[in-house]
């Protein structure tokens, strides 16, 4: 971590593996993070201020990665290679528990991100050919909805903080 200023770096993890992906709890006291120090990716979580307090929150064969937090800070939703190819999952943020699969479909899931709210997830899907930004009903993953539809690839949604728009690149 560091000051907005850029001074006080400060390292958090110091291990063998690839740390990355961090995010923020919504009160930030936590970070969320990607590390293949175990073997291959898996989601960990840890103090932001010290590092200390770091857990693992999901353990299995294949990636998991991408994390994101629910406004709330009581989820995380995150992508899983676990069923052969990248899915959103969401699963409790402080131990890993309750591990929901929400979208279900032989394309690519990735980039999560709740809005603001908490209701929904935007996220990007291959499923039509290309990557595209799509939103589904946070609590089931129902209720997905192709938001973008050209033959561009779209990608990195981000709400706004009123939850009104999404912002994302397109080539």
């Amino acid at each position: 971590t560091m000051r907005s200023d850029g001074s006080r770096e400060k390292q958090l993890t110091d291990n063998y593996g690839v740390d990355t992906h961090p995010t923020w709890s919504p009160d930030g006291k936590w970070l969320a993070f990607s590390s293949d120090r175990d073997g291959n990716l898996e989601i960990y979580r840890m103090k932001s201020s010290s590092g200390q307090g770091g857990r693992r929150l999901t353990e299995n064969e294949v990636p998991d990665y991408d994390p994101a937090w629910s406004p709330d800070g009581k989820m995380i939703a995150f992508v899983s290679e676990r069923d052969g190819n990248p899915e959103v999952y969401r699963m409790r943020a402080h131990n890993g528990r309750k591990l929901q699969r929400l979208t279900e479909n032989d394309a690519d899931d990735y980039d999560p991100v709740w809005s603001p709210n908490g209701e929904k997830i935007a996220f990007v899907s291959e499923r039509d050919g290309n990557p595209e930004i799509y939103r589904m009903d946070s609590d089931k993953g129902h209720g997905d909805r192709r938001l973008t539809e050209d033959y561009s690839s779209d990608y990195d949604p981000v709400w706004s903080p009123d939850g009104e728009q999404i912002a994302f690149v397109s080539e």
